[in-house]
């Protein structure tokens, strides 16, 4: 159990160096890439709601764009996937990833794979609540809390809505394949994550 607390934190304090190197990264240049125009347009046109109406008040998920740099130095989309298929309907025009030129990206390497991690907070007064403070606004379960900020960046499939509330020690372990390392490997470009909050379900 202490190795497993240690590898937590270890965890932890690599998503927070991811983000805050990504967050400085982005404030120093002032014009944003094209790529990233393209994403933005996807993650902020393309969103339905519609799926969203229970009681979780935390949504972590992420697309996974494969790139394979051809001998002809062209880039070949080798295939978009996501770590919880709820995606699909939450982002229904998510195949326009595959329209987007990711050159800037790949760079000298042969493959690399895009991470656009999400996530997204539903404060809708009219969603179900489970937990909520004294004055009536969220209280998000802890392990629901510690699922999210894993899986905004990992890749391993996570299932929000039957997962939230299990503990991390038991969902990453029961993942036979899981390697710690895979989530960080040189060849994965992590975006800083983008936020949405839902404030209203009609």
């Amino acid at each position: 159990m202490k190795k497993f607390t240690k590898k937590i934190i270890t965890s932890c304090c690599i998503l927070i160096a991811i983000s805050t190197v990504a967050n400085a990264q982005a404030s120093r240049k002032s014009t944003k890439a094209p790529f990233i125009k393209s994403i933005d347009s996807f993650v902020n046109s393309g969103f339905k709601h519609d799926e969203l109406q229970d009681s979780i008040a935390l949504y972590a998920i992420n697309f996974r764009v494969d790139l394979i740099k051809k001998n002809d130095g062209k880039i070949e989309i080798a295939g978009v996937s996501v770590n919880d298929s709820l995606a699909y309907k939450l982002f229904p025009s998510y195949k326009k990833l595959y329209t987007i030129d990711y050159k800037s990206v790949i760079g000298t390497r042969k493959k690399a794979s895009l991470i656009i991690p999400i996530l997204i907070s539903n404060i809708s007064a009219t969603a179900k609540k489970r937990y909520v403070k004294n004055d009536g606004s969220d209280l998000i379960e802890m392990n629901a809390a510690v699922n999210a900020a894993f899986a905004i960046y990992s890749t391993i499939k996570y299932d929000n809505r039957k997962e939230a509330n299990i503990s991390l020690y038991e969902r990453i372990y029961k993942s036979e394949n899981y390697r710690a390392e895979q989530d960080f490997d040189p060849n994965k470009v992590f975006l800083t994550p983008y936020f949405i909050k839902i404030v209203n379900i009609q």
